[in-house]
C-alpha cells in the first residue's frame, strides 16, 4: 500500500487535515487554554468598567473564537466534536457562575461564548489562518 505525500501549504490550502510532528505539544497546550478559560472564568469577577460597550461579551467571543481555533487544528477530524465540546463547556461554566456568590449566570455570555467557537472553526475555512502545520515545520516536525 502506498502512502500519499501530505504536504501542507498554509498559504496555499495544502491537504487539511495536515499530519502534526509536534500533535502532542500542541494539544497539550490546547488543554491548557482551555483549563485557562476555565479558571478565569470561574474566579471572583474584578469591580466591572462602565458597560458602554460591552468589551465583556467581546471578551467572551475573542476567548472561544481562539479556543475553537487552536482545538480545532489539534483535532480536526472532529470538529462537530470539538466545536460541540465548546459550547457545552461554555454553557457548563456559566452554570458554575450561578453558584458563585461573586459570579453571575448571563445569557449573553453564552451566547458570546458559541458565536466565538464558530467563528473560530469558521476562521479555518481560510487556510492561512491554518498555523499549527507552519509552525510545526518551523520547529523541525515531521510532515
Amino acid at each position: 500500500m502506498q502512502q500519499r505525500n501530505r504536504q501542507h501549504t498554509p498559504d496555499a490550502g495544502g491537504p487539511w487535515p495536515p499530519a502534526l510532528g509536534r500533535a502532542t505539544l500542541w494539544r497539550v497546550l490546547a488543554l491548557a487554554l482551555v483549563l485557562a478559560v476555565g479558571v478565569l472564568s470561574l474566579m471572583p469577577a474584578p469591580p466591572a468598567p462602565p458597560r458602554i460597550l460591552e468589551w465583556d461579551k467581546a471578551q467572551h467571543v475573542l476567548a472561544y473564537l481562539v479556543l475553537a481555533w487552536w482545538c480545532l487544528q489539534c483535532w480536526p477530524r472532529r470538529a462537530v466534536a470539538v466545536v460541540a465540546g465548546l459550547i457545552v463547556y461554555g454553557i457548563a461554566l456559566e452554570g458554575l457562575q450561578a453558584l458563585s456568590p461573586a459570579r453571575m449566570l448571563e445569557l449573553g455570555d453564552m451566547l458570546a461564548n458559541t458565536l466565538g467557537a464558530v467563528a473560530g472553526a469558521a476562521l479555518l475555512a481560510w487556510p492561512p489562518a491554518r498555523v499549527l502545520p507552519l509552525a510545526d515545520r518551523l520547529l523541525g516536525g515531521r510532515q
